[in-house]
């Protein structure tokens, strides 16, 4: 079993101001110790080139982010970039000192302070690990393979509460990690995480709600459990309620870390399909999800909340409701409209807009469709794009919501985004509201 209760240290923040000037301060005093190790003749020739490479570092990094990855000016982290930069020249002063004189390899030492004060100056940006806690291993639940699940029947979830059920077999849920099966995509999908709450282990068992979850860019399935949390939130919803949770999968709609495929069906890969088709059967015939799909949601922060909309939008038999987590206004390649239209659309403005969630608020009905947009406070871009998509959902029949959580573009407004949503989710499931 193992054990929730964290000790003393797990509460320390990661991620506040004292540990960013902390992190700055280790760093540069790290470098200069360094540079104070190599002889006196050859120091300042040694500090000019750290310096430079430092320099070089930098701005190799930066225009990589900006034009090849084509990141936001505003996504982009230039105190990671620096740090990042002065981390090297650490590593080049390092072994300046040491081929100089091989007793200078304590230097080592402060490069390796050096390395974990950059690690917790980019931890700034995203806030991957909010606390002590979130580096360790523990995790409010179990994990097996899909084929050591137990095979139960199973029945609607409103006759399940109407019974008296045994008590679930354990206070914890299970996380199973297996390849999505892709039919009718043919996909090349990652690995999907899908969390089972301990009700799911009853036999019978319940056809529980679904919530599909899908990552940003950069991004993997398993961020959503690891430093987004959903392992931890649906741990405590099913705490509260009998063992009773959705089922939530998250899953890959990119096919890699830094690709960009638009959320969309084209000659590069069928994304929709497998969102839309794949992966719903999936659900049904691996997990006996509920069958009634209206009753599932539909996510993801970044590129997975524009893609949750565009999903639902396109394919509005798929699922019943939505959250979008700091998405854009429409889809884009990252490098101009043109493009994108040219490269996932054939080369057809009025392919593009036929699919485009913008033009679709506008000109078609979605009568039972419900959905929450959701952004960091200080994510500008994705304030203003999610309340703009808001404002167009009256008039399509969809009935939304916007909400402003603490953040900006990284794991502390996603994390809160997740736990905001939840027992909505939960909700539009059938399953009891906290």
């Amino acid at each position: 079993m193992i054990k929730l209760v964290p000790n003393i240290l797990y509460g320390l923040s990661l991620i506040s101001t004292t540990v960013s000037i902390a992190a700055w301060t280790l760093l540069v005093l790290s470098l200069l110790l360094i540079i104070v190790a190599i002889p006196r003749s050859r120091r300042v020739r040694a500090t000019v080139t750290i310096l430079l490479a430092s320099v070089i570092v930098a701005v190799a990094l930066f225009v990589g982010l900006f034009f090849f990855f084509k990141t936001p000016l505003e996504q982009i982290s230039f105190q990671s970039i620096a740090a990042l930069g002065l981390c090297v020249g650490a590593l080049i002063g390092t072994i300046w000192a040491i081929i100089t004189r091989w007793t200078k390899i304590w230097t080592c030492a402060p490069l390796a302070i050096a390395i974990v004060s950059f690690l917790l100056v980019g931890n700034q940006t995203y806030a991957l690990y909010p606390d002590v806690y979130s580096l360790s291993s523990q995790e409010p639940f179990h994990q097996t393979s899909l084929s050591d699940l137990p095979h139960a029947t199973s029945i609607p979830l409103i006759q399940w509460q109407a019974h008296p059920q045994p008590a679930p077999l354990d206070t914890q849920g299970t996380v199973v990690v297996a390849n999505t099966p892709t039919p009718e995509s043919r996909f090349a999908a990652r690995d999907s995480l899908v969390y089972l709450p301990p009700a799911w282990f009853t036999n019978p068992r319940p056809q529980l709600p679904v919530l599909v979850l899908m990552p940003g860019i950069p991004g993997s399935p398993d961020q959503w459990f690891d430093e987004g949390r959903a392992g931890l939130v649906a741990h405590n919803y099913q705490k509260a309620h009998g063992g009773l949770s959705p089922i939530i999968i998250a899953v890959d709609g990119t096919g890699g870390p830094v690709d960009n495929l638009l959320c969309t069906d084209s000659n590069k890969a069928k994304v929709r399909t497998f969102l839309a088709k794949d992966v719903p059967a999936w659900a049904v015939s691996a997990f006996d999800a509920n069958p009634d799909q209206s009753s599932w949601t539909i996510g993801g922060l970044s590129y997975g909340g524009t893609c949750s909309l565009q999903t639902i939008l396109n394919s509005p038999h798929s699922y019943g409701h939505f959250v979008d987590i700091s998405g854009e206004r429409t889809p884009n390649d990252g490098e101009s409209h043109e493009t994108t239209v040219r490269d996932y659309f054939a080369g057809s403005e009025k392919t593009f807009q036929e699919q485009n969630p913008e033009t679709l608020l506008r000109t078609k009905q979605f009568p039972g469709i419900t959905g929450l947009f959701i952004a960091g406070e200080a994510d500008e871009s994705a304030v203003r794009d999610l309340q703009h998509l808001n404002s167009l959902t009256p008039a399509a029949g969809i009935e939304s919501t916007y909400v402003s959580v603490p953040g900006s573009h990284d794991f502390i407004a996603w994390r809160a985004a997740l736990g905001y949503a939840f027992p909505h989710v939960a909700a539009w499931g059938g399953l009891p509201s906290p």
